[in-house]
This record gives structure tokens, C-alpha cells and sequence, in this order.
């Protein structure tokens, strides 16, 4: 089930329907299910990072870059390992949820 809302070409009406049906099918899901999703989005957070999403764009623009106009782009350090990145093996972030206090 996808829980994104795609709106290109499509009016107001059709992208509203699309997320109260979205909506709808949540609210019917089990507690069991709610939790499942909540742990599978937790897993795959990092990957929604600005830090991440950062290099990745720039690897697509580099990559870009050179096959289109067959050009290398400077070397970026503004992406590199920080001291604050959240990996998936950090599960400082997770502290919210915890529930056994």
C-alpha cells in the first residue's frame, strides 16, 4: 500500500479522494498492523535524512554531469560523515517509542 499522494495531473478532487481513501484504509488497520508500520518506517527513516537525501542528490547530479556533458564535478565534503548522522545502526533516535520505562 503506498501512502503517498500523487497529484500530477490531477485535479483537487481526485488527489482529496486519493488521501481520505489512504486515510480510510489506515484507520482500519489493527494495532498489531500500527505497529508493524510504525517499525518498518523507523528502519527506513535514515534513508529520508536531508544528510542522505543530500548525497544522493549529489551523486545523481555528478553522475548526470558526466554523462551529459562528459565533465567531472569538484569533490563535496559538505556531504560526508558527520557527527550528528543517524545510520541504521543508531538507534539513539528511536527514543520516542521506547516504552520500557
Amino acid at each position: 500500500m503506498s501512502y503517498i499522494v500523487d497529484r500530477r495531473f490531477k485535479s483537487f478532487e481526485e488527489a482529496k479522494h486519493q488521501l481520505a481513501s489512504i486515510m480510510w484504509r489506515f484507520s482500519q488497520y489493527n494495532r498489531r498492523q500500527r505497529i508493524e508500520l510504525r517499525n518498518k518506517t523507523e528502519r527506513l527513516s535514515y534513508l529520508l535524512d536531508w544528510r542522505q537525501l543530500g548525497r544522493f542528490y549529489y551523486k545523481a547530479r555528478k553522475m548526470a554531469a558526466q554523462k551529459v556533458f562528459n565533465m567531472e564535478l569538484p569533490a563535496s565534503n559538505i556531504f560526508t560523515k558527520g557527527e550528528f548522522e543517524i545510520t541504521p545502526d543508531d538507534d539513539s533516535h528511536n527514543d520516542a517509542y521506547d516504552t520500557d520505562e
